[in-house]
């Protein structure tokens, strides 16, 4: 089965597992791109795995404190 190609803003928090706040927060900061259809706010699906997956590479760089022995 094809999946959606526009979220809702829940429906990204959960894909995301984040709270819905976190989720408007970042559509709000406009790191993820939105489309407006009348009153409804959705994000492109694909934006948010590009999303994810920037964030992700981005973090993984191993730790950033004193190497413990």
């Amino acid at each position: 089965m094809d999946e959606q190609l526009l979220l809702s803003v829940p429906q990204m928090a959960r894909r995301l597992a984040i709270g819905k706040t976190q989720a408007w927060a970042i559509v709000a900061s406009g790191e993820i791109a939105v489309v407006k259809i009348g009153r409804s706010t959705r994000v492109v699906r694909q934006a948010v795995d590009d999303w994810a997956t920037a964030r992700a590479s981005t973090r993984s760089g191993g730790p950033t404190g004193p190497s413990v022995r």
